[in-house]
């Protein structure tokens, strides 16, 4: 293929756009105030992502993304409307634009979404997807277009150098933005208050994903180019509005490419001989040392979907020979239509081709099982009401599962397998899956409740019965429990940051039962529909804890603390000032509106060790 290589002086700066996040010199204050006003610009590249949420599809559009200079003035960033579905990115950043911007000092970031056409689902109690069509705002009014925003204050404000480009990370929290309810018919509504976090960090234990088509390839650099075209946007679109991303591969590098496992050498030759704007999709990490994009997994031509075949995304709820049931099924048709329904039969046979995401060695079907999440590749039949993709002579890819469960125990009678009690699968509860036949026969079968994982090739140490974790990997072929998985990384739920929303409607004075240089303790009594913490694919419903629930100092005592008032706003750096200012603001007689916290928590003492509070008053 005829390449196109660009100049350094203009990929580098796309390059560390990235990965040198937050990189100014301690010097550098001065430069950005004195750039403040000139006309001399920096480059960023944006992400978007999602906290843990309830929701199976949460598609709406994004029609603004506008970024707020210290002096005021104000820069959009987004090139045009983008349709988002945001419950699948829980797990993963999608690289969202590169954009060129004046350099200076951000303070604020925001997005605008429109609901006029939102697809929204919600699993109701049978572990169904219901759709969500009555969504309001939290005065009851019907939703068409919401803003979201956030607030960059102090060390987590945005500056952007000439020389020195950045990353911002935005997250709209599903889980502590959105209350559900189901009325006596079991009709959902959704109130929405939406809850917006920015990072200038990449997220460390996501997947970051890009997508788009190639630009050039640089077998001997072992790198290539694409040009960035975020979530739904058409592959086959070759123009730049959203930036450009350079990409590092090593001989560790998993390519599928037009349904061919490849690594090293083989795998950029390979992807050199590909038409230029061949569709991409990459899975790769933020590195540090040395600092840039390096891809794990990439995807190219046929073996992305949205090209010739149709596709499923899902989860095996059961197997019944050569028959898959896939639940939470995302259905992208030939040519890059999106649908979602929530179950789709998946035929595979001999001829169906099969493929473990990062792993280059051939699979069959067998290695497919109950809880596995794959896309598969195929043609979808015309049957509305009984939805069937024939992936023979198609393709199946085996994709990371996720669990969620506590530790019952990690020294079974076979010291390599742990045994854990799993509360869902891929989010999906456990009372949808059949898992007859995943054992060498019925009484090795999984059980949800013993579910024995592989852990071998891990440092277990630090992990103890009872503990709740976070499990990815794969499930252990069907027919050949145990081990029933084969765990590639294991996180204690227990030391994750969770997102804390409460609102009173009306504003209250009793707000807090307590409030010293110690803790701040909430008093749920007047509180509205918001009252919940957002804790890695757990929705807390704080009025629930057996205990007062409580912000306190961290470590370190140090964060940033925001106290929003009619007409002004402080901003603290301790907790200590935050408990008294907070004092006294309610002994002056204003009322909370509402609260915002992020921080470690531990709900057995109820207590959040918090690095980030924002607090409203009226």
């Amino acid at each position: 293929m005829k390449k196109h290589i660009l100049s350094n002086f203009y990929f580098i700066p796309l390059l560390f756009a990235v990965l040198m996040v937050g990189c100014v010199k301690d010097d550098s204050d001065n430069a950005i105030v004195d750039a403040e006003n000139s006309d001399e610009t920096g480059e960023l590249i944006i992400q978007l992502t999602d906290a843990k949420g309830d929701f199976t599809n949460y598609t709406v559009d994004v029609v603004s993304l506008s970024l707020t200079k210290k002096n005021g003035a104000q820069v959009d960033v987004l090139p045009e409307k983008t349709r988002v579905d945001f419950s699948q990115y829980v797990e993963m950043t999608e690289f969202f634009t590169a954009a060129t911007i004046p350099n200076g000092v951000y303070t604020a970031a925001s997005i605008s979404l429109d609901y006029s056409n939102a697809e929204i689902f919600v699993e109701d109690v049978n572990g169904d997807s219901v759709q969500v069509t009555d969504i309001q705002n939290e005065d009851g009014e019907v939703i068409t277009t919401l803003e979201a925003s956030v607030v960059l204050e102090e060390r987590n404000q945005l500056r952007i150098v000439r020389g020195v480009p950045a990353l911002l990370s935005l997250d709209f929290d599903l889980k502590t933005s959105n209350a559900v309810s189901f009325d006596d018919a079991d009709v959902p509504s959704v109130v929405v208050s939406p809850v917006l976090n920015a990072n200038l960090e990449p997220e460390k234990d996501k997947t970051h994903r890009a997508r788009g088509p190639l630009k050039s390839v640089d077998v001997t650099d072992k790198s290539f180019d694409l040009i960035i075209r975020p979530f739904r946007h058409k592959m086959n679109d070759k123009h730049e509005r959203f930036g450009k991303l350079h990409v590092d591969t090593t001989d560790t590098t998993v390519f599928e490419i037009n349904g061919e496992s490849l690594t090293g050498e083989a795998a950029l030759l390979a992807m050199d001989g590909l038409d230029q704007f061949t569709g991409v999709v990459v899975l790769g990490d933020i590195a540090f040392a040395p600092k840039k994009f390096t891809a794990t997994q990439v995807y190219a031509g046929s073996s992305v979907p949205g090209g010739d075949s149709d596709v499923v995304k899902g989860t095996v709820l059961s197997r019944t020979g050569n028959e898959l049931l896939v639940k939470g099924a995302t259905l992208i048709r030939a040519g890059g239509s999106v649908f979602f329904n929530d179950a789709v039969t998946v035929l595979v046979d001999e001829t169906t081709t099969v493929h473990q995401a990062h792993d280059s060695s051939e699979k069959t079907i067998a290695d497919i099982s109950v809880g596995q999440r794959i896309a598969a590749f195929g043609l979808m039949n015309d049957d509305t009401a009984n939805m069937v993709l024939d992936a023979t002579n198609g393709g199946v890819r085996m994709e990371i599962t996720t669990l969620r469960g506590t530790v019952t125990d990690t020294s079974t009678s076979d010291s390599a397998y742990w045994s854990v009690s799993l509360s869902t699968i891929n989010k999906r509860k456990l009372e949808l899956f059949d898992f007859s036949g995943t054992g060498i026969d019925a009484e090795n079968d999984a059980n949800p409740t013993e579910y024995e994982i592989e852990t071998s090739d891990l440092d277990n140490t630090q992990y103890v019965a009872n503990l709740p974790v976070l499990v990815k990997g794969f499930v252990a072929p069907f027919g050949s429990a145990p081990a029933d998985f084969f765990a590639k990384s294991i996180t204690s739920l227990g030391s994750i940051k969770a997102v804390m929303h409460t609102n009173w409607r009306p504003a209250s004075a009793t707000a807090f039962s307590e409030i010293n240089e110690t803790q701040i303790v909430f008093d749920f009594t007047e509180a509205g529909k918001f009252h919940h913490l957002g804790r890695r694919g757990n929705r807390v419903d704080l009025t629930e804890l057996s205990v007062p629930f409580a912000l306190v100092p961290n470590n370190e005592d140090a964060g940033i603390y925001v106290i929003h008032l009619p007409g002004s706003k402080h901003v603290h750096n301790s907790f200590v000032n935050l408990s008294n200012d907070l004092q006294d603001q309610i002994n002056a007689g204003l009322v909370v509106k509402n609260v915002q916290a992020k921080g470690e928590v531990d709900l057995v003492t109820g207590q959040m060790m918090v690095e980030a509070v924002r607090v409203k008053f009226r």
